[in-house]
């Protein structure tokens, strides 16, 4: 029996509650009564997830056990098949070629690979117009939950027999092979395997993790059924409920997070659920604030506003719709503001996170460059120059030839990093435009207003073809200068799938349903409803201090009802 346990466990963590403190305790604990003389596997626990995001918070924990031994599921046990060759772009190309009828969208194929095996955000999956997208789909489901093949309509199973005779003969596997391929061993040889959002498992999934469990001796779930939000991908929340009774089941009940007012709000909602049953969960102890907001997705300017007094209160701000493309407004309306925003729990979307830091040099970046390097009577370094002069109309501000010589000078070994002189910038620089440019960087001093026409000189020589991408960050100069690059952005920007795990001090959530959502809560009690209440419950209880419900565009929840 290792460390004391054996069989199931459940450890249902309502929001706010510290699931993830629990499973780090869990997890130094079950070490606690490990050696390494006692031990013979890669790590005595192994922690799974099916996201990225909650897999990296999990990792960011800092456990006693090894990096590898904390993963997605399909990490897991895509590791555990040796790592295999996995269907991509390219492979997808020839199964088209040979099956048009059964076409896929190859771009679905190209966003499941992570540094450490494989994992994904399961609400960001493409969208395909292909003529077979729709039956993966279908099949895809259908296998999580483990419905017998000879059950399936006769267009999915004629698809899914064909695309797996395919991938055996080519020695491929897909996603979902990762774990019903995955043999009956527990990862890492580990004795304990911890499951984190448990709710959101399916059928397969939870199989294949029992039979991990039964070759560890002990499986510990962790996760909240009425916080499941991919039941359209087959997730089987009340599958993890039943897996569990008595005292194998825990309930954390105090939340650290969620105050009275946003507390009473969202346990009324949920409470809408058909297959809701009560358990002890204590709000923090704080009033809070839950309350209207006349605001719409279409017409968002209150919603901004109350967001940019946030921030500048020193506090976060979470927008958050129920599907990513009721955004768009909003984030025109915050562009159009210059309001820093991004959203950490989804980096890989540059639309949410336009201020952020990838390869290269971003857009702020030029702009920090050009400021700072001037700044206490400087020069600029060349790597500076290079990198606020390449957007502008080289004709406009240089010699010929100018540019590649400074370009030149940056490639050089140890030459990037040193400062550019008064000759170098005379030999370079066209005289009027070399006049200006140093008025505006050292004439007026280094307070703001001097600084505005400084940046306001270069965004007027900007090439046309660049003038746009330098729309946005130009703004938030304008509205907070170099502090709206420096600082991590206070306002979030997502749907309620990205933000699972996140949580802000102030929370507004639009209503808004989609047209498959409308049509599953119009169908009355049963499983669609209960998939609506539970993306509500979920976007209501990200709140720390307040949280405003907005009023929908046209159909939606009615979650202050």
């Amino acid at each position: 029996m290792p460390f004391g346990y054996t069989g199931h466990y459940l450890r249902i963590g309502p929001p706010g509650t510290g699931k993830t403190t629990s499973i780090a305790n869990q997890v130094a604990e079950a070490c606690s009564r490990a050696t390494a003389a006692a031990w013979p596997g890669e790590s005595p626990v192994c922690v799974c997830s099916l996201t990225r995001a909650a897999a990296a918070e999990a990792a960011g924990r800092d456990m006693p056990i090894p990096t590898d031994a904390v993963a997605t599921v399909h990490a897991h046990g895509y590791r555990l098949l040796g790592r295999p060759a996995v269907v991509d772009p390219d492979s997808v190309a020839e199964w088209n070629h040979l099956h048009p009828a059964y076409s896929l969208s190859p771009d679905q194929f190209a966003r499941r690979r992570t540094d450490d095996g494989y994992g994904d955000d399961l609400d960001t999956r493409l969208a395909g117009d292909h003529a077979g997208d729709d039956l993966y789909v279908q099949a895809d489901l259908l296998r999580h939950q483990l419905m017998p093949i000879d059950d399936w309509d006769p267009a999915p199973r004629d698809f899914h027999q064909k695309w797996s005779a395919w991938k055996q003969h080519n020695g491929l596997v897909d996603f979902t092979d990762m774990i019903s391929q995955a043999p009956d061993v527990a990862p890492c040889g580990a004795g304990l395997v911890i499951v984190d959002e448990a709710q959101d498992c399916s059928a397969l999934e939870r199989r294949t993790i029992d039979a991990w469990g039964r070759d560890a001796g002990a499986v510990v779930y962790v996760g909240d059924s009425y916080q499941a939000l991919y039941t359209f991908r087959g997730a089987d929340p009340d599958g993890m409920m039943a897996a569990c009774t008595g005292d194998r089941r825990r309930v954390l009940e105090q939340s650290w997070r969620v105050p009275r007012a946003v507390h009473a709000a969202a346990t009324a909602w949920v409470h809408n659920l058909s297959t809701w049953e009560p358990i002890e969960y204590r709000p923090r102890d704080a009033d809070g604030h839950c309350g209207p907001l006349d605001t719409r997705s279409d017409d968002p300017q209150a919603a901004v506003q109350v967001a940019v007094e946030t921030a500048r209160a020193g506090q976060t701000c979470m927008v958050v719709a129920t599907c990513g493309y009721m955004l768009g407004p909003i984030l025109a309306e915050l562009r159009a503001a210059g309001v820093p925003f991004s959203n950490p729990w989804r980096t890989r979307r540059g639309d949410w996170n336009p201020l952020a830091k990838r390869a290269g040099t971003s857009a702020s970046d030029r702009i920090v460059g050009l400021v700072r390097g001037c700044e206490a009577d400087r020069i600029w370094t060349v790597q500076q120059l290079a990198a606020w002069l390449d957007p502008l109309e080289a004709a406009r501000v240089l010699v010929r030839g100018a540019k590649t010589e400074i370009a030149e000078v940056v490639t050089a070994v140890g030459k990037a990093d040193r400062h550019a002189t008064w000759d170098e910038l005379v030999t370079w620089f066209q005289p009027a435009a070399l006049a200006d440019l140093w008025s505006y960087a050292y004439g007026g001093g280094n307070d703001a207003p001097a600084r505005a026409q400084l940046v306001n000189w270069w965004s007027s020589n900007l090439r046309t073809a660049e003038s746009r991408r330098f729309e946005y960050v130009l703004r938030v100069y304008q509205a907070l200068g170099l502090a709206g690059f420096e600082a991590p952005p206070k306002v979030y920007v997502g749907t309620v799938h990205s933000f699972k795990g996140g949580e802000a001090d102030d929370v507004i959530l639009f209503t808004d349903l989609s047209p498959a959502a409308q049509l599953a809560w119009d169908a009355g009690t049963g499983p669609g409803q209960d998939s609506v209440i539970r993306v509500g419950y979920v976007g209501m209880t990200r709140a720390r201090e307040r949280l405003f419900v907005a009023r929908a565009a046209g159909c939606g929840m009615s979650l202050l009802a």
